[in-house]
């Protein structure tokens, strides 16, 4: 029954039991020693039995196992998953600090990739502009500086289309002479008249 009572618990505790017999007394020891980094389950200390009689021993044992041993043993439980959570919050704490500090790194470069990004957009070099914004992308897809970069360059983009649209004059229409059919006498008068001025001139 003892060694039944401490082999249920054995999952997160350790037992250390201790037989000694001095003269006619026996003497148990029994020292749970809870699975856990907590430090606070060092200071557990051991429960002793003391007797002369072995019935009545392994029946005061039994009770105060049977009374501790769930106590130690949940506790032990409790301190684990506190001790579970802390450590995860430490290390999502730690992952948040990393990933922050990645980002802030990226945010770095991505500014000095378009520190003259301003520059060019004055000079309305769009095209080295668009290049600048590509660059920034290239280093964080999701950089909110080269998103609102590149909706600065589209915005000029379309102003200066709308002015290149109101600015344009339509070429005119080629001017097409028209041309008269001439009859057959007015064909024949000319020809006639052509001739009579040869004539004249010879």
């Amino acid at each position: 029954m003892i060694f039944t009572q401490i082999l249920e618990k054995l999952d997160n505790l350790d037992v250390v039991v201790t037989f000694k017999k001095i003269g006619d007394e026996f003497t148990v020891s029994v020292l749970p020693k809870p699975k856990t980094s907590d430090e606070s389950a060092k200071q557990i200390v051991p429960f002793i039995v003391t007797g002369t009689n072995i019935s009545a021993i392994v029946n005061e044992l039994s009770k105060a196992l049977e009374n501790q041993l769930p106590v130690i043993s949940e506790v032990t439980t409790n301190m684990n998953s506190f001790i579970n959570s802390a450590e995860k919050m430490k290390a999502e704490s730690k992952m948040e600090e990393e990933k922050k500090k990645k980002q802030k790194s990226l945010d770095e470069k991505v500014k000095k990739k378009l520190e003259n990004f301003d520059k060019l957009i004055e000079e309305k070099s769009f095209k080295e502009a668009q290049k600048l914004i590509d660059s920034a992308f290239k280093i964080d897809a999701e950089s909110s500086l080269a998103k609102s970069c590149k909706q600065k360059l589209d915005d000029n983009n379309k102003s200066v289309g709308l002015f290149s649209e109101q600015a344009y004059t339509a070429p005119a229409s080629p001017v097409v002479n028209e041309t008269k059919q001439l009859t057959q006498d007015q064909i024949e008068a000319m020809m006639e008249d052509r001739y009579r001025k040869l004539n004249f001139n010879g």
